[in-house]
């Protein structure tokens, strides 16, 4: 049977999830109908109508979070003799008798949730989470803080009064069940198959409330069944969000081979791209765009360099011919103009791609007329152009070989960065 229902707390809404039928804390979420919300496999039906929240804000903890989140201090903490938003809306007594009874009716048993859920509704639906403060705090760093002292006046109400109600208005209610089945050990209601979109919300709520550890099991059996399917080999939507799951979850190989192919195929917008997607920490979005910028201006200098050899008073071609080094500096400036690097663009290079531009760029036609004349001085296309074809292909490997993805430790808070045979920076 339920412990009786705080008689500060709120009245009982119409969705309902019971993690501890004797917590002492009640989350309060919103569950916003007017946005999809993606389903996920193995949970019981939602309806179709449910919506995510947008992300959650809350105050400063003095434990290090990871750079992107840590929370800002925003929220003034009441004088202690002021009383509790919630001492006003107190149950009624019919409801608090009702809720004495067995744990058959709806919303009352372990982890269950009320069918009223399942009702369309127009308005922002009020999401209640009943929990146990020590699962909280054991499992989460921001709870600990937030719950396990009186420095905020959640953790202060829970000393003085033996209960507290918590305000996630921003949370995210379908990952926050699934966590908190996790946490208080409801292991056989936690799905172990999610959609892509599903573990990018509930990476966001690991990373939010520092449960990496308390989740880990789970979160690698999330991973690998989503790797049954191939990951992406190139630049798509699904790229960030892997992203910011590999990064979350501390997965050293996906995070670099994510990150390499943003590099290589991501252009000016990739900023705006990822403020749209998962939040990423703009320390890894700012890397992968100096990495870009730097191999793309790389890779510019190279045919300009051969431009400005060509372009001297020295003869280079072998066989000591003005009119072969003519020719092939005549189809660099050509073929650069073609491509779009002459007149020479400027940073941050619109709409171009380190990989695109290589492609262009093994595929010009640089020509002499050394190897391949005729008797009436006609001249043809030469494959390697006196060997530049070559020293550009050497060039362009060089720098793909550096444009290897960014290294996770260097993401991560607390952690020394390694060398690595690899990179920029």
């Amino acid at each position: 049977m339920d412990a009786a229902w705080p008689p500060t707390w709120p009245k009982i809404a119409e969705e309902l999830y019971i993690f501890d039928p004797r917590g002492d804390v009640l989350l309060i979420l919103e569950r916003r109908p007017e946005k999809d919300m993606a389903e996920y496999v193995d949970e019981a039906p939602k309806c179709e109508d449910e919506a995510r929240p947008a992300e959650y804000e809350e105050p400063a903890l003095e434990e290090p979070a990871l750079d992107w989140l840590q929370p800002e201090p925003s929220v003034e903490e009441p004088q202690a003799e002021e009383p509790s938003p919630y001492e006003l809306d107190t149950v009624e007594p019919e409801a608090e008798a009702e809720q004495e009874k067995d744990s058959t009716r709806p919303g009352s048993s372990v982890g269950s949730i009320s069918t009223a859920s399942c009702m369309v509704k127009p308005e922002i639906q009020q999401v209640q989470m009943r929990v146990s403060s020590r699962h909280l705090i054991l499992a989460s760093a921001t709870f600990r803080a937030y719950l396990g002292s009186d420095k905020f006046s959640e953790g202060r109400t829970l000393q003085t009064k033996g209960n507290a109600v918590v305000l996630l208005a921003d949370e995210d209610p379908d990952a926050m069940v699934i966590v908190l089945h996790i946490i208080h050990g409801l292991t056989r209601k936690v799905p172990r198959q999610v959609s892509l979109e599903m573990l990018s919300r509930l990476a966001f709520v690991v990373n939010h409330r520092q449960m990496h550890e308390a989740v880990e099991l789970f979160s690698d059996i999330w991973i690998e069944n989503l790797k049954q399917n191939p990951l992406p080999g190139r630049y798509t939507p699904e790229v960030l969000s892997w992203l910011f799951i590999f990064w979350v979850f501390q997965k050293e190989d996906g995070f670099r081979n994510m990150s390499q192919i943003l590099e290589r195929e991501s252009d000016h917008s990739l900023e705006d791209e990822a403020d749209a997607g998962p939040p990423l920490p703009a320390s890894i979005i700012g890397n992968i765009g100096q990495n870009r910028l730097y191999c793309i201006e790389s890779t510019i200098q190279v045919i300009y360099d051969l431009i400005t050899k060509y372009s001297g008073p020295e003869i280079i071609c072998c066989n000591d011919r003005f009119a072969c080094d003519a020719i092939l500096l005549g189809s660099l400036l050509k073929r650069s103009a073609t491509i779009g690097i002459s007149p020479r663009p400027k940073n941050p290079y619109p709409g171009m791609t380190f990989k695109r531009l290589a492609e262009q760029i093994r595929e010009m036609q640089v020509l002499d007329n050394c190897g391949h004349t005729s008797g009436d001085g006609t001249y043809y296309d030469y494959i390697n152009g006196n060997g530049i074809k070559d020293s550009i292909e050497a060039s362009l490997r060089s720098l793909e070989d550096r444009m290897c993805g960014l290294k996770l430790e260097s993401f991560l808070p607390h952690k020394t960065t390694m060398k690595s045979k690899c990179g920029f920076f």
